[in-house]
């Protein structure tokens, strides 16, 4: 490899990850606003959402405890409401939070209940990316023969779903 290329390989990965810490702020920022504008309107489905998103842009922008907080409030709130939308998305979030402070059971178990929860409500257009999150998991913990299952499945959703 040439030393040129390698250079603009670290520079464009640093560029990339200055995108990302800006796109999650910004995701705040938008999330912030949601929360008020739903507090305002008495929309608490809104409210939930942006309670979530906010979680999620907190996890990304490296206080996940705070993010994991606000993402289990979230679905506390929503879910005696029956506020279910978007339920897979949230607990996608939730376990990549948890697996990015090392809590991989934790995140496992949180893929298991989004699982769940497709097949029960045909909220089904997240699959692919849950598999494929469960197969990440279980390779960071070190099971190979599972991971390679669950990537399958995920590819073979996604050819399914295209």
């Amino acid at each position: 490899m040439d030393i040129r290329m390698g250079v603009q390989g670290r520079v464009l990965a640093a560029f990339l990850e200055d995108a990302q810490v800006k796109a999650a702020a910004l995701a705040a920022g938008f999330a912030e606003e949601l929360e008020l504008l739903s507090k305002g309107m008495g929309s608490s489905s809104f409210w939930g959402m942006g309670i979530c998103y906010q979680g999620e842009a907190l996890a990304r922008l490296g206080q996940v405890q705070e993010g994991i907080a606000c993402m289990r409030a979230s679905l506390a709130q929503r879910r005696p409401k029956g506020d279910l939308c978007h339920q897979s998305g949230v607990l996608a979030a939730l376990a990549v939070a948890q697996a990015s402070v090392g809590r991989l059971a934790e995140g496992l178990a949180t893929l298991a209940e989004a699982l769940a929860f497709i097949e029960t409500s045909g909220e089904c257009h997240r699959e692919s990316e849950l598999r494929r999150l469960q197969g990440e998991l279980l390779l960071a913990q070190g099971d190979e023969a599972a991971a390679e299952a669950s990537l399958r499945r995920a590819v073979e959703v996604a050819r399914r779903q295209a």
